[in-house]
């Protein structure tokens, strides 16, 4: 929640005064990242009509292009200065499919399901903002080159759509080829922009995300995530030195918790063991020291049975009390 609110590490505003330096907040970043995208779009645009044998007479082609929509500021929380809000749609990749939802039932079904072969991510990887290796499912590389447009690099964003919605990661190193699975939508940063761990944290300790994802995604019987709800997540962006000295930090904290965990783990193992010693030794007479004055355990067993006797008679109707004395003279 610091960190998401820039309560973490001095703010790259902050550093930049103090060094009397100029900086580039975070609107100037997603400015640049829009030149980049139109661009980009332009080149392909050109391409395209290459292709086909045509030839632009204008610019007019160029009013086709879609100018992503900056979201307006005037009810949204406070962010630090050099901080900006904005949706998914102006950092995510230029690329085709830079939001993917996994394949449909119909696309994967399950007598294609293998236990070796390119890995099928699903909602299993994704724990604690850290993704966790193997996989339940995999497919064969036919399989997998028919659904080559969900696959999953490394640097791509992992979330859960359905069950637990919103949890999220990101695919590290060493992966070569998998895919994702139905449960699973893949967001592809560009790395310009924001950094995909830091995209992760805002689902995580950012109030306000987290309080925009409860509300979007709830259903009338399950929560679930889709492509019109990510792009309508508005989210606060810093800019991308902050980005970086944030998740360092977070990196070094984190590893902190880790260790303290690992010590009260250990600490309680301890703990239970010295239990189970300081009762063996109880029970074997072997934790105090005896005293031979204390009244031995059978004469106390036959008091207690002597006044258990006493109280069942007491307890007795007075009728049944006379017959048994009477029964006693008798004998």
């Amino acid at each position: 929640k610091a960190a998401c609110e820039g309560r973490l590490v001095p703010t790259e505003a902050e550093l930049a005064s103090r060094e009397g330096r100029r900086y580039e907040p975070a609107s100037e970043l997603l400015k640049r990242i829009l030149t980049e995208r139109r661009a980009h779009w332009e080149t392909n645009q050109i391409a395209k009509m290459g292709v086909s044998g045509k030839e632009p007479k204008d610019d007019k082609w160029k009013a086709n292009y879609k100018e992503p929509l900056s979201p307006d500021p005037t009810n949204l929380p406070p962010i630090p200065e050099g901080w900006c809000w904005t949706n998914l749609l102006v950092p995510t990749s230029s690329d085709r499919g830079s939001i993917k939802t996994g394949p449909f039932g119909s696309l994967l079904k399950k007598h294609e399901h293998r236990t070796s072969g390119i890995p099928v991510f699903g909602i299993e990887n994704i724990d604690r903002m850290r993704f966790v290796s193997g996989s339940k499912i995999h497919i064969t590389p036919e399989k997998a080159l028919e659904l080559v447009d969900y696959n999953a690099r490394r640097g791509d964003i992992l979330i859960s759509r359905s069950g637990t919605v919103g949890e999220v990661c990101v695919v590290p190193n060493g992966i070569d080829e998998a895919r994702i699975s139905t449960n699973l939508m893949r967001i592809r940063i560009s790395s310009s922009a924001m950094i995909p761990e830091f995209f992760c944290l805002l689902f995580n300790g950012s109030p306000h995300v987290l309080k925009q994802v409860s509300a979007l995604c709830s259903g009338s019987t399950r929560d679930f995530l889709n492509n019109n709800i990510l792009m309508s997540i508005v989210f606060p962006v810093p800019p991308l030195a902050e980005q970086t000295r944030l998740m360092n930090e977070i990196e070094r904290l984190l590893s902190v918790i880790e260790k303290t965990e690992m010590q009260l783990q250990a600490n309680i193992g301890r703990a239970n063991t010295l239990r189970q010693a300081i009762l063996k030794r109880a029970f074997e007479g072997n934790l105090v020291p005896q005293d031979l004055s204390d009244e031995p355990a059978s004469v106390l067993l036959e008091r207690i049975r002597a006044e258990r006797e006493a109280t069942q008679v007491a307890s007795r109707p007075l009728s049944n009390r006379k017959r048994g004395a009477k029964a006693h003279v008798a004998k």
